[in-house]
């Protein structure tokens, strides 16, 4: 896994998460006493509503803190807003919970917002704002820095897993990863003197560089040194850390990181290790640690993941008085439960769900028919270039494996009858073909949950599953493995 599979979710610019942020979110009207002044002049054109709102979330709930009347013009409108919010940080303004744009405010008095009333999130320009501007400034800077990161780490992937490169190329590598790190200190350090605020939005946004010069005996590997690196220079004692709202995105991203990936590189006991870290560092009572919490849940949520339940709960528990998002988290905990269930169909050691249909002769087949044998349960199309790509291993698995007690069954996700029939033809594929010619509408593609083909389950003697997701190279040393197994003996 390169470092772009990696990080390629990493974007700092939040109106990228307008449109699917707030789907499901607590709306509740909030009016709180700040201490941060700001104050806002807007222009908005095809404005239809009557107020401007201003809110606040930490990912899972949104509250309006504040709103003011429009003063209308037919369909332009135009606004001053003024006021205080809790703390310097992002905030949403619009002028309906669906109808958002992201900015920073506190400290500055006269910002000026354009905007289409029908879309803050892709129309809104900010201007006599230099938190906003510069803001959006050090989007680009990391954005070029991590490009450099990048570019270094795909040469080392390179020299290292290629094993061509000479002492000389790995010291020079070496040293423009050092080179780079003090460059990137030199940056922070500078941000540091000028804004603290910004300096934190740089740490978090800058890929922590693996070289394996440094780490090959620290760090079994670049996941276990992102797990550790990701979060190490965030101060969350730091008061405006409350606001920063690159904080819940930043968790979002390195929970997804951790839990997709290989189970060779970091096994899923240690993803529950280095969340429950992170969130040791965090005071329980700081709205950071509500944050961070949030994303999490978010990147576990979207992973389908039965590790949801345990910050579910543990939000739940933290939070009792929000009613309405526990609900939410309620309903959400219940869908877990049903992913999770379903799962189970497909575990190792199950049996899988029955398949009864007619071959592409007519002749009823049924999965249960075929204990006894080991079964390599085959879903595929005829005209994918993927499925046919394996056809040659399948071919080489069953001529030398059915007589000894190998039996292929061969699922055709298929609606064109006259391809099917010449691709069996052509290549002499001599097992059980079955299909409905249904397409991905198929009961039986949908029981599976066939999401990608070719998908390959093997199936012992005892009708269970003994292994899925199999790689080619994986597939003889199974299979050779359970033939040689003697079948139960009844009693």
């Amino acid at each position: 896994m390169n470092r772009i599979q990696l990080l390629n979710s990493r974007c700092f610019h939040l109106l990228l998460l307008i449109p699917f942020l707030f789907v499901g979110c607590n709306e509740v009207s909030v009016i709180e006493e700040g201490k941060s002044s700001f104050g806002i002049q807007g222009d908005l054109v095809q404005c239809l509503s009557d107020t401007v709102k201003l809110y606040q979330t930490d990912g899972l709930s949104i509250r309006q803190i504040s709103a003011i009347a429009l003063i209308k013009s037919g369909n332009n409108a135009t606004f001053k807003f003024k006021g205080k919010v809790p703390q310097r940080g992002f905030y949403l303004i619009g002028t309906s919970i669906n109808n958002l744009a992201p900015l920073i405010l506190g400290g500055e008095e006269e910002i000026k917002v354009d905007a289409d009333g029908t879309n803050w999130a892709k129309s809104i320009r900010l201007s006599n704002s230099p938190q906003n501007e510069n803001y959006q400034d050090l989007l680009i800077h990391i954005a070029e820095k991590n490009k450099i990161a990048d570019s270094l780490q795909k040469r080392q992937a390179y020299f290292y897993g290629a094993g061509k490169a000479t002492k000389r190329q790995k010291e020079e590598l070496h040293l423009g990863m050092l080179e780079y790190r003090k460059k990137e200190i030199r940056f922070i350090d500078s941000l540091q003197k000028s804004d603290t605020y910004f300096a934190t939005i740089a740490r978090m946004g800058l890929y922590p560089v693996f070289d394996l010069m440094d780490n090959p005996k620290k760090y079994p590997n670049m996941l276990h040194f992102f797990a550790n690196k990701y979060f190490d220079d965030i101060d969350f004692e730091e008061e405006n850390i409350d606001y920063l709202f690159p904080l819940w995105e930043n968790s979002v991203t390195y929970t997804r990181t951790l839990l997709r990936a290989p189970e060779k590189m970091m096994q899923k006991d240690s993803v529950f290790l280095f969340l429950d870290k992170l969130l040791t560092r965090i005071p329980h009572k700081k709205r950071a640690y509500r944050l961070v919490l949030s994303g999490i849940m978010k990147g576990l949520e979207e992973e389908e993941s039965g590790m949801y339940n345990k910050y579910a709960l543990l939000y739940q528990k933290q939070y009792p008085d929000e009613k309405e998002v526990l609900a939410q988290i309620d309903d959400r905990l219940q869908a877990v439960a049903a992913i999770e269930k379903k799962k189970k169909r497909f575990e190792i050691g199950v049996e899988p769900p029955e398949i009864a249909i007619t071959d592409i002769n007519g002749k009823p087949q049924s999965l249960r028919n075929l204990k006894g044998k080991v079964v390599l349960l085959h879903f595929w199309k005829s005209t994918s270039p993927a499925s046919r790509g394996q056809l040659k291993t399948l071919l080489t698995l069953y001529r030398k494996y059915h007589y000894a007690g190998l039996e292929i069954m061969s699922v055709a996700i298929e609606n064109n009858e006259e391809a099917l029939l010449n691709t069996i033809k052509t290549n002499k594929m001599d097992w059980i073909h079955v299909t409905d010619y249904l397409y991905w509408q198929s009961p039986v593609v949908q029981t599976y949950e066939i999401k990608e083909i070719p998908y390959l389950l093997l199936i012992d003697k005892e009708g269970k599953i003994a292994s899925k997701k199999l790689l080619e190279s994986e597939l003889e040393p199974k299979i050779k493995e359970l033939i040689s197994v003697a079948p139960p003996q009844n009693k």
